[in-house]
């Protein structure tokens, strides 16, 4: 039950960001800035992890242990490196 309100509340944040973005398509660093907010929240929640944890390495040793590929890690590393 936790488990899934928290899982509404990350979506609920994604959608917020997701839409702030493309409210800003015109203005670049506003764009840029919101399309990070929203993938930084939705992969902090999806991970359970915080955001003094967030960086490559412990996103990748998560992502292993769900057995998600490298090839997916890859795409996500790409995604914060052009933010």
């Amino acid at each position: 039950m936790l488990r899934e309100i928290k899982l509404e509340e990350t979506n609920r944040l994604a959608r917020k960001y997701l839409s702030e973005a493309k409210k800003s398509l015109g203005k670049k660093e506003q764009f840029y800035n919101a399309l990070e907010r929203a993938l930084h929240n939705y992969l902090k929640s999806k991970l359970h992890i915080e955001t003094s944890e967030f960086n490559k390495e412990k996103i990748n040793e998560l992502l292993t242990k769900r057995s998600v590929g490298a090839r997916k890690f890859r795409r996500v590393c790409f995604c914060f490196n052009c933010l």
